[in-house]
């Protein structure tokens, strides 16, 4: 997605007041996008919103996808988990929590993750998205992590959701790993996991693929 001027209106999940995101967002470009039910999904016949959980290294592409599923009636952000990637953990777990307190959703749980892969190290892109990884001007947040990391708040997630439960995975996928490794019902408990990863007719970022 390669946006440089970005203007949307959130709907506050309370009183329906509007509030204006910045007329001006300058977004570095980047390649991002969330698909599946949970993110295309427009309700508007009063069905239930779709629990998610949206793990994720935002990133100015990622940023545009919580964007979005915030302003979706569809789904019900129930919590983010945060994963190095796109920048170092510190930052992305930063970004999350700015992103969401300047959104008017303080109240979503943010959960750290994994800081490495399991093999390696992740292969930051801050040439790609700006310092700190979103090189956009919003407020330092007055907001902290919750307690527990990723793969528990996961499974806590999925355990409460269960049957109901989708996952985004927008980021590196070792959080998703290692909640597995953790607690493997969470297959059974999960109603989707989406991903974004691979690469069709060009060559893959990191792998051939």
């Amino acid at each position: 997605i390669g946006l440089h001027s970005l203007s949307l209106e959130r709907r506050h999940h309370k009183n329906r007041d509007r509030a204006r995101l910045p007329d001006s967002l300058h977004l570095s470009p980047g390649v991002g996008g969330v698909c599946g039910k949970a993110a295309q999904a427009e309700a508007g016949d009063g069905s239930r919103m779709i629990p998610v959980v949206v793990d994720m290294d935002p990133g100015t592409d990622d940023a545009l996808a919580l964007m979005m599923l915030l302003n979706s009636q569809a789904v019900e952000v129930v919590g983010i988990t945060t994963v190095g990637g796109n920048a170092r953990l510190a930052d992305t777990t930063r970004n999350a929590l700015r992103l969401l307190e300047y959104m008017g959703r303080p109240d979503i749980p943010v959960a750290r993750g994994a800081a490495r892969t399991a093999q390696r190290a992740f292969h930051y892109a801050y040439d790609v998205h700006g310092a700190r990884g979103l090189g956009i001007p919003l407020p330092s947040p007055t907001t902290q992590p919750v307690r527990s990391r990723a793969p528990a708040f996961i499974s806590r997630m999925a355990s409460r959701y269960r049957g109901e439960l989708n996952i985004i995975a927008l980021g590196p996928l070792t959080n998703i790993a290692r909640a597995l490794r953790k607690e493997p019902r969470i297959v059974e408990w999960t109603k989707e996991l989406v991903i974004m990863g691979g690469a069709v007719g060009v060559a893959g970022n990191i792998t051939p693929y």
